[in-house]
């Protein structure tokens, strides 16, 4: 099984939907874990559309967790497609954590993603599953992603910004 991983509440910006439809696109051995609480009718819209698609059994809601680490360690894929971000925590832990990462091209992640995981366009589900698909069968590339990836999340580490932060003043 390849695994798909998106960790992140449910709320109006994090657009799991398009990840949701994105699985469609993919062979039946990949399967989509979204960690995360938030509102009620969002996930309900969600395993709705779940249902809708036929897509029973590939789709797990693991709710609010405590094991993020672990999880993002059994993903083959991590991926954030939200609406749109502030400084996303969510895609700085995505990043670190040795995987490739996968995030739509909205402001706030493109600032951070961009040249070091992949992005793909704003809700194009179609994309999103070729970029899965190819990250997930394509070990070299994956890695080089990752390596980028966990690059770039050492430049956020508090060492480091606390470090900035004395040089600048």
């Amino acid at each position: 099984k390849k695994k798909v991983l998106m960790v992140s509440a449910f709320r109006e910006q994090k657009d799991q939907k398009t990840l949701i439809k994105a699985m469609k696109d993919l062979p039946s051995n990949y399967v989509l874990e979204l960690a995360g609480g938030g509102e009620e009718h969002l996930i309900d819209d969600c395993k709705q559309l779940v249902h809708e698609l036929q897509l029973d059994g590939r789709v797990e809601f693991l709710g609010v967790r405590t094991d993020i680490p672990a999880l993002l360690s059994m993903a083959n894929v991590v991926v954030l497609s939200s609406h749109y971000e502030g400084l996303s925590l969510s895609s700085l832990e995505g990043m670190a954590s040795g995987k490739p990462f996968v995030a739509s091209d909205v402001e706030g992640l493109r600032d951070i993603v961009s040249g070091y995981g992949v992005l793909f366009p704003h809700e194009d589900s179609k994309v999103l599953a070729t970029e899965i698909r190819r990250l997930c069968e394509d070990t070299v590339y994956a890695k080089q992603v990752a390596v980028r990836c966990q690059a770039r999340a050492k430049m956020f580490d508090i060492e480091v910004m606390v470090q900035n932060y004395l040089n600048l003043y």
